[in-house]
């Protein structure tokens, strides 16, 4: 029996908690019974008894932030050391979990893994915050990486920063995309749907997590100099306070039109946000240079490409590379008028959509992701 312990899990509307749930479920295919211990969502869930939901503090309706870690790490410090005994646990960020939960294994004689999706200490470099709790960060991430049984790295890079944490043996399994919820088969939202929320024009589609790292407020700049388009944002972020800023900018900059150049709504759940990118001209991700973040890989450019839509990908990072080399859209520098001239290149291409969703099957597949992660718990617990 594993046990995952994740302050996000389903339904909550995040690439993490999508991942999970496929990790879960390749390990259960594996042959282990797989609890969770978790948060209870903001939003109506499916009971499932080997899921521990813990009512927890949240701010903007999402975990996030010291005291919501916190009101989730002391329950599940006390649950990890009464609990039944697991196999091993399954450790998602943040650090803090990570340290109570090194703690409650050590006492309880239980290996760990720790899930390394990025690297919050190197994040936490490039942010407005006192030394201290800079230094803070660092010293409990290397506690919680260096005490694991096994790391699972999403990139090399990451890799690289986990052994520099302290980390025994890492893993590097990729990030990917549900190519069972995102595919050539999800219809696309009609034009009437479209309308509700004030899309009336081709538009573009940014979904997902629009943080201080992701820098997501570069395409509203853009978009002002593509004309006959609309920006929608189904977000949630720092982003979006300077994104609606520069939405009511170009409003009152062109009171003739009939429409909004920029949408922005709340995220949505998995089904339908694949919906929106089946009709999007393209999906955009972002990650902004200096963020220390380089190293991420946006997984809503995944979901995107699944659905057979192309991406424009402004900034650094691994997605960028692969964008280019294998063409499946525009990868461009984190500068508006770059980004500006890819929407006005994507309003004319048009893209081979079997090929860019047979290219995530064939290399990004989240199902593949599940299986090796499951593959790699395997080996390390038998050794």
């Amino acid at each position: 029996m594993g046990l995952m312990v994740t302050r996000i899990f389903a339904p909550e509307s995040a690439a993490a908690a999508l991942r999970l749930s496929v990790v879960r479920k390749a390990l259960t295919d594996a042959g282990y019974t797989m609890r969770v211990l978790t948060t209870k969502p903001g939003k109506p869930f499916t009971p499932d008894p080997l899921v521990k939901r813990l009512p927890v503090l949240r701010r903007d309706g999402y975990v996030k932030g010291y005291l919501s870690y916190l009101s989730f790490d002391l329950q599940a410090f006390a649950h990890l050391l009464a609990g039944k005994k697991p196999q091993f646990l399954l450790v998602e960020p943040p650090p803090t979990t990570g340290v109570v939960a090194r703690v409650a294994a050590k006492v309880r004689r239980v290996p760990y893994f720790w899930y390394a999706a990025d690297v919050w200490s190197d994040a936490t470099e490039s942010m407005e915050v006192p030394t201290i709790v800079k230094r803070a960060v660092r010293a409990m991430e290397s506690f919680a990486i260096s005490g694991a049984r096994g790391v699972i790295a999403v990139s090399e890079d990451v890799a690289a920063k986990a052994y520099r944490l302290g980390a025994q043996d890492v893993r590097v399994v990729s990030n990917g995309a549900d190519t069972d919820s995102f595919n050539l088969d999800v219809k696309p939202v009609s034009p009437s749907e479209q309308a509700k929320i004030g899309i009336k024009k081709p538009f573009f589609l940014y979904a997902g997590n629009a943080s201080h790292w992701h820098g997501a407020q570069i395409f509203a700049h853009a978009v002002k100099e593509v004309p006959g388009v609309q920006l929608l944002y189904l977000a949630r972020g720092d982003n979006l306070e300077e994104v609606s800023q520069v939405a009511q900018q170009i409003k009152e900059e062109n009171p003739h039109l009939d429409y909004d150049p920029i949408v922005v709504s709340s995220l949505v759940d998995i089904d339908v946000a694949a919906s929106w990118q089946r009709a999007a001209i393209a999906c955009l991700a972002s990650l902004k240079p200096g963020s220390g973040y380089e190293f991420a890989y946006t997984t809503k450019a995944l979901s995107s490409l699944a659905c057979g839509t192309p991406v424009i990908y402004a900034g650094p990072g691994p997605a960028a590379d692969e964008i280019r080399t294998s063409g499946l859209g525009q990868a461009v520098a984190y500068e508006v008028g770059a980004v500006s001239q890819a929407m006005r290149q994507m309003l004319t291409a048009t893209p081979d959509r079997k090929r860019l969703h047979q290219w995530v099957v064939d290399n990004r597949s989240m199902q593949a992701t599940g299986r090796a992660v499951a593959k790699y718990i395997g080996e390390k617990l038998a050794q």
